[in-house]
């Protein structure tokens, strides 16, 4: 009884919840930073899709280039939201969550961790946050490669 007492107070105390919050506020800035890439990524990836004319070229810089002239640079963020939000949620449990599952599966001795503890611990962090945050990642690139905005309304029929 003591132990699970115990174990709830390392999973609720302030270094795993710092631990969290900074894995995510610092991946969320990568993500802001990149996402204009991302978005250039995910549009040469599906140019050319259901036999449609192909608008971009195999140079990325050719396809940033049409999308400020074509959709100016509010373009490039699309999708900004749900990439922020899967990068706080996914990373924050990733690395936020690593040092506490590895505890709780048995490592007391930061120096003398089994490799195949840490291994574990990882792929337990990874497994949740990858399956927690995919309908985020699917919401992003929905958006970015703007499959939500080219679908006629209702209106339109």
């Amino acid at each position: 009884y003591q132990r699970r007492v115990r174990g709830l107070a390392l999973w609720c105390s302030m270094d795993v919840l710092t631990q969290f919050g900074l894995a995510g506020l610092s991946n969320m800035f990568a993500a802001a930073c990149t996402n204009p890439i991302d978005v250039i990524k995910i549009r040469m990836q599906n140019d050319g899709a259901a036999g449609e004319r192909r608008r971009f070229s195999s140079n990325p810089l050719h396809c940033g280039r049409l999308l400020l002239r074509e959709e100016g640079a509010s373009s490039l963020y699309r999708g900004l939201t749900a990439s922020l939000m899967r990068e706080g949620s996914y990373s924050g449990i990733r690395m936020g969550l690593y040092e506490p599952v590895k505890q709780a599966m048995g490592a007391h001795d930061k120096e003398h961790t089994g490799f195949f503890l840490k291994i574990g611990a990882g792929a337990v962090t990874g497994a949740v946050g990858s399956a927690l945050a995919n309908p985020l990642d699917l919401l992003k690139v929905q958006m970015q490669s703007c499959l939500l905005y080219t679908s006629p309304s209702p209106r339109d029929s």
